[in-house]
């Protein structure tokens, strides 16, 4: 699986599990309903992108986790700001 692309499907949370994913180079999870990223995120070590606009993110815990993951240019907004935006 390199391409993962579970868009508006209203979901709150993403499973640990997206961590076996080792293969994934891009997760699209826009248009749901998650609040962060699953720190398990790092181990798919070949991720380039995530697009996760549209959710209700206002933090993203595990930012500096998931840069290890060696995602090409990784924005995330400072702690109090609504995330809302692409993350590329």
């Amino acid at each position: 699986l390199r391409d993962l692309d579970i868009s508006c499907n209203h979901l709150e949370e993403l499973p640990a599990a997206i961590g076996r994913c080792i293969r994934l180079r891009k997760l699209k999870v826009n248009g749901n309903r998650l609040k962060t990223l699953p720190p398990e995120l790092a181990k798919c070590k070949l991720l380039e992108e995530i697009v996760a606009s549209e959710n209700v993110m206002r933090f993203v815990y595990h930012s500096e986790v998931i840069l290890d993951a060696c995602l090409r240019g990784l924005k995330v907004p400072e702690a109090n700001e609504v995330f809302t935006a692409h993350i590329f």
